[in-house]
């Protein structure tokens, strides 16, 4: 039989079930609907959306989109983040997964969606770069900061007085709808602290046994306090250290002495619909933005 791809139909008791069905098989841990759903919920302008497979009527494969308001210049930008891909084993190998984010950027386009970001694994990768037109535009840099204040200054440079970040010319995480989402999906996980006007928000994690803060986005109000900010938020946390993992074209590097690419966190790919960018794009995300964080 034919298969068709359409919009997932939320009011479909079946199609519920089978989502929860295939995403519990492809993703090895038991998911309802609600949990699958709920990853999906940001607060932003335009809603979650899952592109399905069908052969017939029953759902056999999908894909699940984000919605993001990133801020560009002042303005607010709809993308969506392609993220939760699961295939019903007895289709897999028919190219369903081309088709379902086919669709999807088909969809996105006449909406006037500037364009798809995501964060693909080993498996997913090749096929966004060779059949879906994505592009990589980089990895996030590595940094774990450890809790000694005396050992900080090796981690991290202190801007010069007056000097501020700029992030008008690139793509800014909004950390607002990321916070309220993150926050739900955390609960007493969720971590974040205000100091002279910088925020910083993430998630209490145990790293080899050790109690670590993952920074998931921060506000610079005065770059120059950073560092005293990040330790204060540690001792707040009663953690070890803090891993930082700002994404390689972001304004937020010029925080850190050193860095390498991390190659444990998938790297940024992008899709033009109605916006281009490119190698000289800056993204000032954090690994909060990324749907597993």
């Amino acid at each position: 039989m034919a298969y068709e791809t359409r919009e997932f139909n939320y009011d479909s008791p079946e199609d519920r079930a089978r989502a929860a069905e295939i995403a519990t098989e492809a993703f090895g841990r038991a998911l309802t609907f609600e949990e699958l759903d709920g990853s999906l919920k940001m607060p932003a302008r335009r809603p979650r959306v899952i592109v399905g497979a069908y052969e017939g009527q029953q759902l056999v494969a999908l894909n699940c989109f984000i919605p993001h308001d990133l801020m560009f210049r002042g303005e607010l930008v709809s993308v969506y983040q392609s993220c939760f891909t699961a295939t019903d084993s007895k289709h897999r190998g028919k190219g369903l997964f081309s088709r379902v984010v086919t669709h999807a950027k088909e969809l996105f386009r006449e909406q006037g969606v500037a364009f798809i970001i995501g964060f693909p694994n080993e498996a997913s990768a090749p096929i966004f770069h060779t059949t879906l037109g994505f592009r990589s535009l980089g990895g996030f840099c590595h940094v774990v900061v450890p809790n000694l204040p005396g050992l900080q200054r090796w981690s991290l440079r202190e801007p010069s007085e007056g000097e501020w970040l700029l992030t008008s010319g690139g793509y800014g995480q909004n950390d607002a709808q990321l916070v309220a989402h993150k926050r739900r999906k955390h609960g007493a996980a969720f971590f974040e602290h205000d100091h002279e006007g910088n925020y910083l928000w993430g998630r209490l994690a145990v790293r080899k046994r050790l109690p670590l803060l993952e920074i998931g986005g921060v506000i610079l109000n005065e770059p120059k306090t950073f560092r005293v900010s990040l330790s204060r938020a540690m001792g707040a946390a009663r953690v070890v250290g803090a891993r930082l993992l700002p994404h390689v074209s972001s304004v937020y590097t010029r925080l850190l002495r050193q860095y390498a690419v991390t190659p444990h966190a998938s790297h940024l790919i992008v899709c033009d619909l109605n916006s281009r960018v490119d190698e000289t794009t800056v993204f000032n995300f954090w690994q909060g933005i990324v749907d597993v964080f």
